[in-house]
């Protein structure tokens, strides 16, 4: 569960408020399908993104990617 939102989707074990969070996670998701997830990844999530995050959505992204390096993806 996400540490600081109320959630309706699920992405990867991890829930989402809305589509713009779940966006960002899929993102996130995909850079660390790639094997390259690091805090430097938060620049490439934001070019990929069509929209201004709020600081709700941005702390999500923080929240999200410190979640998925400690829970990485399986293959």
């Amino acid at each position: 569960m996400c540490p600081h939102t109320g959630a309706t989707y699920v992405i990867s074990d991890m829930e989402t408020a809305n589509a713009r969070e779940t966006g960002v996670a899929r993102i996130v998701d995909g850079i660390a399908s790639r094997g390259g997830l690091g805090l430097a990844s938060i620049q490439e999530v934001v070019n990929a993104i069509d929209f201004l995050m709020t600081a709700s959505e941005n702390q999500f992204l923080m929240d999200y990617l410190q979640w998925r390096m400690a829970n990485p993806i399986v293959k």
